[in-house]
């Protein structure tokens, strides 16, 4: 939903809803309810009735003005009423669930960064592995044909550095 969707006017008929009886309501996608589903429920009523104001904008001053005589609550004296510890709980669960998922994608995340870098560093260890030999039985079969010269041997200890120094990080 986005915010333009907040201020189009409903569209929806009030009127024929609140005309409709139990009825006329198409409830054939609703599977009912069987005595299974009541087994584990618990009826929790509170023992005092409170009324409980949130302040949401400027508008509220008003009405604050003409429920003087109600108890009022705020959220923090709500939470130390008689029922507050379960809004307390759901509250806590809904961070640790929050947190729990948060660290879970990020171990997996590291997991899958370290497996590649694995991966990387033995596929590097073998480039190197396979410069080396060539580099080595290039040298030993040029110099078996006399055709080993510095500038050659210049250019095979290059490259042969440049393989083994590419995994370094300064």
């Amino acid at each position: 939903m986005s915010a333009l969707d907040l201020k189009k006017t409903s569209e929806t008929n009030w009127t024929r809803i609140d005309e409709m009886s139990d009825d006329t309501i198409d409830t054939s996608d609703v599977p009912e309810l069987d005595g299974s589903f009541f087994e584990g429920a618990k009826l929790l009523v509170p023992k005092d009735r409170m009324l409980v104001t949130m302040k949401v904008g400027e508008d509220d001053e008003e009405e604050e003005d003409n429920t003087a005589e109600e108890r009022s609550l705020g959220f923090f004296e709500y939470l130390d009423g008689p029922h507050g510890h379960e809004v307390a709980q759901q509250v806590v669960k809904l961070f640790a669930d929050f947190k729990t998922t948060v660290l879970d994608r990020t171990l997996q995340e590291k997991q899958q960064v370290l497996k590649y870098q694995q991966h990387v560093q033995t596929r590097m260890w073998i480039v190197q592995i396979i410069a080396f030999v060539v580099a080595l039985s290039l040298a030993g079969f040029l110099t078996y044909a006399g055709k080993f010269d510095s500038a050659f041997a210049m250019l095979l200890g290059t490259l042969v550095g440049y393989f083994f120094g590419k995994g370094i990080k300064s």
